[in-house]
């Protein structure tokens, strides 16, 4: 599936489900960032392990969002490189490293005529 956004974990678990592993994230973890980043399709499932509350930042709102402020986007890039180093390192089994390198152009806000 196309990315629809990034989420943000404000209370509750969700777990992410990969394809060997299973990964569970709480309240001020987020989740969302690495099909927006990388521009590749989702990398695993979610389910709500208990009652959650969530927040969303759209791919639209994300892009904008990440232009206007390279200490947050740097925050975000540096997790999602850390996942795909480490914890999520598994994920490589999920997406090719091919795909992720060829999408890896600039980010532009949607409507943007030079996208």
């Amino acid at each position: 599936d196309e990315a629809e956004g990034m989420y943000f974990i404000v209370d509750g678990e969700v777990h992410i489900k990969l394809r060997h592993t299973t990964l569970k994230l709480g309240p001020g973890d987020f989740f969302g960032e690495l099909t927006l980043l990388k521009k590749v399709q989702r990398l695993g499932t979610v389910t709500a392990a208990a009652r959650s509350h969530l927040m969303m930042i759209d791919s639209g709102d994300f892009v904008g969002l990440m232009m206007r402020n390279d200490e947050l986007r740097a925050r975000i890039e540096q997790v999602a490189d850390e996942r795909l180093a480490g914890e999520w390192a598994d994920v490589t089994a999920d997406v090719l490293v091919e795909e992720i390198v060829k999408n890896e152009e600039p980010l532009r806000p949607m409507g943007d005529p030079a996208a």
